[in-house]
């Protein structure tokens, strides 16, 4: 078959040096159909390498476009905007900060604990390769990576290549400026999130300290948006933050005293809850979402190796 554009833009060619996943196809059939960029004439790869510009940006413009819609629905609907704007910068920090928070765990797979994400071991190196020699170093983009909108053998309507996934998790943070000038992109992709000053603490008679009312609001934030679950929600929260491990509440805050403050705090709401019905929620779901929070607050006061086993008790 006849090296040209229009046959790999047409599917009929895959590149060597693109994506294709083997594990979902048989792999005698990729390599019946592979030819390396480098034999194709001069003119047809110059061809080739725009269209796989083209492709690669708006892939980037797509899945950013998606982080924006979600992270703009959950900011604007939010009670505490700031916590959710605060979530989504540690979130995007402990990803792209690769070599300091993924972890190889088993043979093919890396996991970050703190984002709770996992890579498979290829995707992971790529995925690094691009933040540290693209996003880090500026070194050009060698776009021959991407394979064309029309590939047997790659879904891009399903599928997000790594260097796609690593330019709009950038570009995500670059966009979240504008809700905060203390954002610092540069210093936080080149050192990473690091341990800040004690926020303050607004409730120091219910709260230890500033880092318990953050656990705290950011706790709420996430659990707490059904009207008919805010007392098993509210419980959840309690009994995270009055666990011995955690030691999140004044001494002397018992269920009553909490239920009093969470009424005042919440009286133009709608939101009133009950200590007679005051019984923590089961929901598995809810103590997944809880555990980001409690392992960011947890890693302040315990060695790292010790998290998991005391989140673990925690909940259970």
């Amino acid at each position: 078959m006849e090296l040209t554009f229009e046959n790999w833009l047409s599917g009929d060619i895959e590149l060597v040096e693109s994506y294709h996943f083997e594990h979902r196809y048989q792999l005698e059939e990729i390599k019946k159909k592979e030819k390396s960029i480098l034999n194709f004439p001069e003119n047809e790869i110059v061809k080739i390498n725009m269209e796989q510009k083209n492709l690669f940006d708006k892939s980037v413009e797509n899945y950013n476009n998606l982080l924006k819609t979600d992270f703009i629905n959950r900011y604007t609907s939010a009670l505490e905007p700031e916590i959710v704007l605060q979530y989504e910068i540690n979130f995007l920090i402990n990803v792209l900060t690769s070599d300091l928070n993924w972890n190889y765990v088993s043979p093919n797979l890396y996991y970050n604990k703190i984002a709770n994400s996992c890579m498979n071991n290829g995707y992971y190196i790529n995925f690094c390769n691009y933040i540290n020699q693209y996003i880090r170093k500026g070194v050009p983009i060698n776009y021959s990576f991407v394979p064309s909108s029309n590939s047997h053998f790659f879904n891009s309507k399903t599928d997000i290549i790594p260097e796609v996934y690593a330019e709009a998790l950038y570009k995500h943070l670059v966009y979240l400026k504008k809700y905060s000038s203390k954002i610092n992109v540069t210093q936080l992709l080149l050192y990473g999130f690091k341990q800040q000053n004690e926020p303050h603490n607004p409730y120091k008679d219910i709260f230890n300290s500033g880092w318990s009312y953050v656990l705290f609001k950011m706790s709420e934030e996430i659990l707490i948006f059904k009207k008919n679950t805010h007392n098993a929600d509210y419980a959840l929260i309690y009994f995270m933050l009055n666990h011995s491990k955690v030691n999140g509440l004044k001494e002397n805050v018992k269920i009553s005293m909490f239920c009093t403050f969470i009424n005042n705090l919440n009286r133009n709401k709608n939101i009133c809850i009950s200590e007679k019905s005051f019984k923590r929620s089961t929901s598995l779901f809810n103590e997944h979402l809880l555990k980001y929070g409690l392992k960011r607050y947890l890693k302040i006061f315990h060695h790292s190796n010790e998290i998991d086993k005391i989140v673990s008790k925690i909940f259970h």
